[in-house]
C-alpha cells in the first residue's frame, strides 16, 4: 500500500512538472527563442520571418508582400513572453509532427499555397514544425488547427500587422 501511495505521488508530481515544463519556476529560460515564418504563395501572400527572444525583443524581416521590406523591431512585456510560452504548452507543440506537407498526412494536396513554420528553443530543447497550407488532411486536422492558432497568437501578440499589412 505504501508503494502504491509513493507511485501515485510520483505520477502526480510528473504530471505537474510536465504542465510547467517550459517555464522554469515561473520564469522564462534565458535561451528562449521563438520563430514564426510565413512563406510566399502563387499570389501575394506575405513572406516574412519573426523572432522573439527571452527578453521580449522582436525581430521582423519582411521579404515579399509586406509593408516593411527588410528589418524592423519591437518589444514584448515579460508577461506576454510568458503567455506565448504557455500557448506552446496549450498547443502541445512538442507532440506535433515535424512537418505537415506530405500526402501521407494530408490525404490530398492543393498546390501553390503558402507555409507557416513555427520553432521554439527553450531550456536546451528545439522543436520546429513546418505546415504547408495545401495539407488539409482529416487525420491531422486537430493538430493543424492547434499549430495555426499558435501562429496566429504569435502574430497578434507581437502586433506583426504593423509591418505586414499595406496601408
Amino acid at each position: 500500500m505504501k508503494r502504491l501511495f509513493i507511485l501515485v505521488v510520483i505520477a502526480v508530481a510528473c504530471l505537474s512538472a510536465s504542465a510547467q515544463s517550459l517555464l522554469k519556476h515561473g520564469r522564462v529560460p534565458k535561451d528562449l527563442k521563438i520563430t514564426l515564418e510565413r512563406t510566399m504563395c502563387f499570389g501575394s501572400c506575405p513572406d516574412y520571418r519573426l523572432t522573439i527572444d527571452a527578453s521580449g525583443r522582436i525581430r521582423f524581416n519582411g521579404r515579399h508582400f509586406t509593408r516593411v521590406t527588410g528589418n524592423a523591431s519591437g518589444r514584448l512585456t515579460a508577461a506576454k513572453v510568458k503567455a506565448l510560452v504557455k500557448h506552446f504548452e496549450t498547443a502541445k507543440f512538442f507532440k506535433l509532427k515535424d512537418s505537415y506537407e506530405r500526402e501521407a498526412y494530408c490525404g490530398g494536396m492543393v498546390t501553390d499555397m503558402p507555409s507557416e513554420n513555427v520553432e521554439i528553443t527553450i531550456s536546451g530543447r528545439t522543436k520546429a514544425v513546418h505546415h504547408y497550407f495545401g495539407c488539409r488532411g482529416e487525420g491531422v486536422r486537430d493538430e493543424i488547427e492547434r499549430l495555426s492558432a499558435l501562429a496566429k497568437y504569435i502574430d497578434s501578440s507581437t502586433r506583426s500587422s504593423r509591418w505586414i499589412e499595406k496601408r
